[in-house]
């Protein structure tokens, strides 16, 4: 028998809960190990409406959990790349309608009728949010008119925001406690596409405000091999995501044989995913973990989540390793009505996919994100299996 259950809690793309007869799609973008998870919620006028939600399924409105400073009182929560973090901090970007000027802000999910924090202003397009434990959040964005993406990082002990404007083209994919960040390196700088070709670990000294930039591997050319790091960075200072073999259509699609893996901030020794699991704990024969796989998500616990026949973060399903119990395809684990199930299986372009520290009662985190293509999102919660 499978060593663990995940009760499915599915929220299709249309589920008439928010604004009836208009709803388009919904997106899960994070999770805390409560199992609040915050998202943004797209209706058919294409209003962007930021929400939270639990495994109970119930979509309720984030905009009106907190008060707004003096001065701010028009402004709304933007809703993408919502983070929260098991401390109830939330934070995303708050905009005014009337100007269009957007600012980073903290929240605190725990203290209902609190007010809202804003940071500072951020450039046009600040997206792929990612927020530590302390609350310290990296961001990416370009400045108007300009089109450079470049990384942000704010420092909350400092109140804070730096850019990195002098290595453009690094896209965040984490930021761990110790101000460590997780970096694709994007070939065209110039925001006109993307060309993934390598990736770095820009690491903050918050004592003298000093940066410093590892290359993890970075492609000389087309068909050089490629990492990828999709999965993030864990507080250990490791990067997780993808190695590719083979390089296809010139960068644009990476993709055509990932193996999933991961590598050290201090070496550019890749590992695979499975090289210390027990044997045989692979979904793809030989004990390599492979045919297109990337690794998506990991908790301080090692467990990781990730996805196989993929481009890049996108995948068309998920498989989860742990370090005791090896490579589990999560279609197989999966509990809930049956339509919902054949949904979840069905779905093929997850994103967003985020794994919680282990919950106690069952040692496996929580599971959450969201198809693109189709609008459908998800949390799965670990539950016991019975003998």
């Amino acid at each position: 028998p499978a060593p663990i259950a995940y009760e499915l809690t599915w929220f299709p793309g249309s589920p008439g809960t928010y604004v009836p007869g208009t709803e388009q799609f919904t997106r899960i973008f994070d999770i805390n190990s409560s199992g609040i998870a915050v998202g943004q919620h797209y209706d058919g006028a294409g209003t962007h409406l930021p929400f939270w939600t639990t495994s109970d399924g119930v979509i309720n409105p984030l905009d009106n959990l907190w008060s707004l400073p003096p001065g701010y009182e028009t402004w709304q929560i933007e809703g993408n790349d919502l983070q929260i973090n098991d401390a109830g901090l939330v934070c995303g970007i708050i905009e005014d309608p009337a100007t269009n000027e957007e600012e980073l802000f903290i929240a605190n999910f725990n203290v209902p009728g609190s007010q809202l924090e804003p940071i500072g202003a951020v450039p046009s397009n600040a997206q792929w949010l990612h927020m530590n434990e302390n609350g310290d959040v990296a961001f990416m964005s370009s400045e108007p008119g300009v089109g450079v993406w470049s990384t942000y990082l704010y420092v909350r002990s400092l109140g804070t925001i730096y850019s990195f404007e002098n290595d453009p083209g690094l896209v965040p994919t984490g930021l761990n406690d110790n101000l460590q960040i997780s970096l694709i390196s994007n070939e065209n700088p110039d925001g006109s596409g993307f060309l993934y070709h390598g990736s770095a670990c820009l690491t903050f000294n918050p004592s003298d405000e000093s940066v410093q930039v590892d290359y993890l591997g970075v492609a000389q050319s087309y068909t050089d091999l490629v990492t990828l790091p999709w999965g993030g960075i864990n507080n250990a200072g490791t990067v997780f995501g993808c190695f590719e073999t083979t390089v296809s259509n010139k960068g644009k699609r990476r993709g055509s044989n990932m193996m999933a893996g991961f590598i050290t901030s201090v070496s550019n020794s890749w590992t695979e995913l499975d090289s210390s699991l027990p044997t045989g704990s692979s979904l793809w024969g030989s004990n390599q973990l492979q045919a297109a796989a990337c690794v998506l998500s990991v908790n301080e616990a090692g467990q990781v989540v990730g996805g196989y026949d993929s481009i890049g973060h996108r995948s068309a399903d998920l498989f989860l390793v742990d370090t005791v119990d090896g490579i589990l395809n999560l279609n197989d684990l999966v509990t809930g009505s049956s339509a919902d199930v054949n949904g979840f299986v069905a779905a093929n372009n997850f994103r967003g996919v985020h794994i919680t520290e282990p919950d106690p009662a069952t040692r496996y985190g929580i599971i959450s994100g969201y198809d693109i293509i189709t609008g459908d999102a998800f949390i799965l919660t670990p539950v016991p299996v019975t003998p």
